[in-house]
Protein backbone atom coordinates (compact mmCIF):
# COMPACT_ATOMS: atom_id res chain seq x y z
CA UNK A 1 0.00 0.00 0.00
CA UNK A 2 1.42 3.37 -0.89
CA UNK A 3 0.85 6.95 0.09
CA UNK A 4 -0.12 7.59 -3.54
CA UNK A 5 -3.14 5.29 -3.16
CA UNK A 6 -4.24 7.09 -0.02
CA UNK A 7 -3.87 10.45 -1.76
CA UNK A 8 -5.80 9.12 -4.76
CA UNK A 9 -8.68 8.04 -2.52
CA UNK A 10 -8.69 11.39 -0.69
CA UNK A 11 -8.77 13.24 -4.01
CA UNK A 12 -11.70 11.08 -5.16
CA UNK A 13 -13.57 11.91 -1.94
CA UNK A 14 -12.82 15.62 -2.35
CA UNK A 15 -14.07 15.57 -5.92
CA UNK A 16 -17.26 13.70 -4.98
CA UNK A 17 -17.87 16.03 -2.04
CA UNK A 18 -17.55 19.06 -4.29
CA UNK A 19 -20.00 17.48 -6.75
CA UNK A 20 -22.46 16.78 -3.91
CA UNK A 21 -22.26 20.42 -2.81
CA UNK A 22 -22.80 21.62 -6.39
CA UNK A 23 -25.89 19.39 -6.65
CA UNK A 24 -27.18 20.79 -3.36
CA UNK A 25 -26.62 24.39 -4.48
CA UNK A 26 -28.47 23.63 -7.72
CA UNK A 27 -31.40 22.08 -5.82
CA UNK A 28 -31.66 25.23 -3.67
CA UNK A 29 -31.58 27.46 -6.76
CA UNK A 30 -34.23 25.35 -8.50
CA UNK A 31 -36.51 25.43 -5.45
CA UNK A 32 -36.21 29.20 -5.25
CA UNK A 33 -36.78 29.56 -9.00
CA UNK A 34 -39.95 27.51 -8.58
CA UNK A 35 -41.22 30.04 -6.04
CA UNK A 36 -40.39 28.04 -2.95
CA UNK A 37 -38.88 29.54 0.19
CA UNK A 38 -35.97 27.45 1.38
CA UNK A 39 -36.01 27.37 5.17
CA UNK A 40 -33.99 26.01 8.01
CA UNK A 41 -35.96 24.38 10.78
CA UNK A 42 -34.04 23.96 14.00
CA UNK A 43 -34.49 23.16 17.61
CA UNK A 44 -33.41 26.40 19.26
CA UNK A 45 -33.66 25.28 22.89
CA UNK A 46 -33.72 21.99 24.73
CA UNK A 47 -36.72 20.13 26.01
CA UNK A 48 -38.06 21.14 29.38
CA UNK A 49 -39.84 19.04 31.94
CA UNK A 50 -43.06 20.00 30.18
CA UNK A 51 -41.98 18.05 27.07
CA UNK A 52 -41.65 21.21 25.03
CA UNK A 53 -38.64 22.65 23.23
CA UNK A 54 -37.85 25.89 21.43
CA UNK A 55 -38.18 25.71 17.63
CA UNK A 56 -37.38 28.15 14.83
CA UNK A 57 -38.00 28.38 11.11
CA UNK A 58 -35.79 30.83 9.20
CA UNK A 59 -35.61 31.91 5.58
CA UNK A 60 -32.29 30.56 4.32
CA UNK A 61 -31.52 33.54 2.09
CA UNK A 62 -32.48 36.42 4.33
CA UNK A 63 -32.06 34.78 7.73
CA UNK A 64 -35.46 36.23 8.64
CA UNK A 65 -37.23 34.45 11.47
CA UNK A 66 -40.50 33.11 10.04
CA UNK A 67 -41.78 31.14 13.02
CA UNK A 68 -40.63 30.62 16.57
CA UNK A 69 -42.32 28.85 19.41
CA UNK A 70 -41.81 26.62 22.39
CA UNK A 71 -43.91 23.52 22.02
CA UNK A 72 -43.97 19.78 21.48
CA UNK A 73 -42.68 18.60 18.11
CA UNK A 74 -46.18 17.61 16.97
CA UNK A 75 -47.67 20.99 17.89
CA UNK A 76 -44.74 22.79 16.27
CA UNK A 77 -45.20 20.76 13.07
CA UNK A 78 -48.88 21.71 13.08
CA UNK A 79 -47.91 25.37 13.54
CA UNK A 80 -45.55 25.11 10.56
CA UNK A 81 -48.36 23.73 8.39
CA UNK A 82 -50.65 26.53 9.56
CA UNK A 83 -48.01 29.19 8.86
CA UNK A 84 -47.39 27.77 5.37
CA UNK A 85 -50.81 26.55 4.18
CA UNK A 86 -49.80 26.61 0.51
CA UNK A 87 -46.74 24.43 1.14
CA UNK A 88 -44.27 26.95 -0.24
CA UNK A 89 -41.61 26.28 2.39
CA UNK A 90 -39.08 23.59 1.64
CA UNK A 91 -36.58 22.66 4.32
CA UNK A 92 -32.92 22.76 3.54
CA UNK A 93 -32.66 19.22 4.92
CA UNK A 94 -35.10 18.00 2.26
CA UNK A 95 -32.68 19.22 -0.41
CA UNK A 96 -29.64 17.50 1.10
CA UNK A 97 -28.14 14.93 -1.26
CA UNK A 98 -26.44 11.79 -0.05
CA UNK A 99 -22.91 12.53 1.19
CA UNK A 100 -19.88 11.51 -0.83
CA UNK A 101 -19.19 7.83 -0.39
CA UNK A 102 -16.51 6.72 -2.82
CA UNK A 103 -15.96 3.04 -3.47
CA UNK A 104 -12.78 1.57 -2.01
CA UNK A 105 -9.99 1.56 -4.54
CA UNK A 106 -7.89 -1.41 -5.45
CA UNK A 107 -4.93 -1.70 -3.14
CA UNK A 108 -6.59 -0.07 -0.12
CA UNK A 109 -8.60 -2.11 2.40
CA UNK A 110 -12.24 -1.10 2.67
CA UNK A 111 -11.87 -0.42 6.39
CA UNK A 112 -9.06 2.04 5.71
CA UNK A 113 -11.20 3.82 3.12
CA UNK A 114 -14.03 4.01 5.68
CA UNK A 115 -11.61 5.43 8.27
CA UNK A 116 -10.36 8.01 5.77
CA UNK A 117 -13.94 9.13 5.00
CA UNK A 118 -14.67 9.42 8.72
CA UNK A 119 -11.53 11.51 9.22
CA UNK A 120 -12.30 13.72 6.22
CA UNK A 121 -15.87 14.34 7.38
CA UNK A 122 -15.09 14.83 11.06
CA UNK A 123 -11.82 16.55 11.62
CA UNK A 124 -9.45 16.77 8.71
CA UNK A 125 -7.73 20.14 8.67
CA UNK A 126 -7.90 21.84 5.27
CA UNK A 127 -4.49 23.50 5.71
CA UNK A 128 -2.79 20.21 6.56
CA UNK A 129 -4.60 18.39 3.78
CA UNK A 130 -3.68 21.05 1.23
CA UNK A 131 -0.02 20.88 2.19
CA UNK A 132 0.02 17.07 2.09
CA UNK A 133 -1.71 16.96 -1.31
CA UNK A 134 0.26 19.88 -2.72
CA UNK A 135 -2.90 21.83 -3.50
CA UNK A 136 -3.88 25.41 -2.70
CA UNK A 137 -5.80 25.57 0.58
CA UNK A 138 -8.60 27.53 -1.13
CA UNK A 139 -9.24 24.58 -3.45
CA UNK A 140 -9.32 22.09 -0.59
CA UNK A 141 -11.63 24.32 1.49
CA UNK A 142 -14.02 24.65 -1.47
CA UNK A 143 -14.01 20.89 -1.99
CA UNK A 144 -14.50 20.13 1.70
CA UNK A 145 -17.44 22.45 2.29
CA UNK A 146 -19.90 19.73 1.35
Amino acid sequence: MSEDLVKKFVRIWLSETEAVQAAHDKAVEEAEAAGKTVVTMDQAAGYGEDGKAGWEVRDLLSGKLLLSRRDTWDNFAAAVRAADPEGRWVTLDALEPEPADPEPIEGLPGGLCDALVHWLENGADADDLAEWLGEPVEVIERQMRG
